[in-house]
């Protein structure tokens, strides 16, 4: 049984459709959106969704995970958490700290709130916990303060869970720069918080055709989540890049 946060587009979409292609697994979606379909012919009854929206908190997580306990007696192998936001994109000296908040709450809060749900039944199964990361948590770049502290933070809750929990696995993962409507939104909306080469680089990706596919990334993740947790509990702690060689056996 997994957990998966922000399954219904882009790379989440990919990591659901590469889990539900294996017979034995059953998936539990959270995202925002109303209703979401298994994306895998004949996989409905191997799949679970709840609408929820991780902005209000541990309220939402706590709902989703209660859906997937409830669900399936109690069992939990997996948890990918893929849901975030990039907004707003703003410098510093002028964002609105609002929103800045509501980038922290979704994309770190709930890293912190979803492991306080999850852990009780993921140390029991000897799960893993993997979380969808960036590479802006390890660099800085202008008019992307709120995105790049918000990830960096919760990498590092990540690897401090890390170090406290010696039954689960935890990774943060850098998917990459990929096809996703983060990607569209950089471009439509970005050039005046970002600096001019900053901002061309990433127009240039889609122009050149260098964005990866959401499912390269996504079979990844997919992969690991359902990996035997001996095999990458070495790993446990790390942030590392979809194709590190570490993970080689995953890709």
């Amino acid at each position: 049984v997994v957990l998966l946060t922000g399954c219904t587009r882009g790379i989440g979409a990919g990591i659901l459709k590469q889990l539900l292609s294996h017979e034995h697994v059953h998936v539990v979606g959270v995202s925002r959106s109303a209703t979401c379909e298994p994306p895998t012919p004949g996989a409905a009854a191997r799949f679970t969704y709840v609408a929820a929206d991780l902005a209000q908190g541990a309220t939402a997580a706590r709902a989703a995970v209660d859906a997937a306990v409830k669900t399936h007696n109690g069992q939990l192998d997996a948890v990918i958490h893929n849901a975030g936001v990039l907004e707003p994109l703003s410098r510093v000296a002028t964002v609105d700290a609002v929103q800045w908040e509501r980038a922290m709450t979704i994309n770190t809060m709930s890293v912190l709130h979803l492991l306080q749900a999850t852990l009780p039944a993921l140390r029991t199964s000897r799960g893993t916990f993997v979380y969808n990361s960036s590479g802006a948590a390890a660099h800085g770049y202008a008019g992307w303060g709120a995105y790049c502290t918000s990830k960096a933070a919760a990498n590092m809750i990540i690897e401090c869970a890390a170090a406290e929990e010696d039954a689960v696995t935890l990774l943060s993962v850098r998917p990459g720069v990929v096809r996703t409507d983060m990607q569209t939104v950089i471009r439509e909306t970005a050039a005046g918080a970002m600096k001019p080469e900053e901002y061309a680089k990433f127009t240039a990706f889609h122009e050149n055709d260098q964005l990866l596919s959401p499912e390269v990334p996504a079979a990844v993740f997919a992969n690991v989540a359902l990996a035997p947790s001996d095999a990458i509990h070495g790993l446990s702690g790390k942030f590392i890049s979809f194709n590190a060689a570490e993970l080689s056996a995953y890709q």
